[in-house]
């Protein structure tokens, strides 16, 4: 395994993939600390032809190698919080009829849809305040 590691980084950048299972699985390039329930699975790459031809370099010095590194791993962070059951979605709905949605959502719901939800909603309320109010002065509702 480890000449066709060796052979393998010529020509490509690899990060192990390791996983941990127990109550829930997690996935990450750096490995866990325990032995008896994760282990490396495989790899993530990309190959050396690929980053100099997405970066228009002639040769991949080591800054750019980092920096395909870290577009691997951050690339790998949503199907590890995909794996740990960390997907959110919300559907606001009023009368019976959907008003909105955000659905598909991987990670932190705070910085995901919960945003779009409270703007969605804060409209709405606003509106029927000004429903409510030009029906108590006998005026027309707002367009919208």
């Amino acid at each position: 395994m480890d000449r066709l590691q060796e052979r393998a980084e010529c020509n490509a950048i690899l990060l192990p993939l390791s996983l941990y299972d127990h109550s829930g699985l997690a996935m990450n390039t750096i490995g866990f600390h325990c032995p008896r329930d994760s282990g490396q699975v495989g790899f993530i790459y990309v190959t050396l032809k690929t980053v100099r031809e997405e970066f228009g370099a002639k040769r991949v010095t080591k800054a750019l190698r980092e920096k395909a590194e870290d577009i691997l791993r951050g690339g790998f962070v949503s199907y590890d919080a995909y794996l740990g059951g960390r997907v959110f979605g919300d559907v606001i709905e009023r009368g019976g009829g959907e008003v909105d949605a955000c659905l598909g959502g991987i990670g932190d719901y705070e910085a995901g849809c919960l945003p779009k939800a409270r703007a969605v909603v804060d409209k709405l309320l606003l509106r029927e305040a000004h429903l409510l109010a030009a029906a108590e002065q006998g005026a027309s509702p707002p367009p919208g």
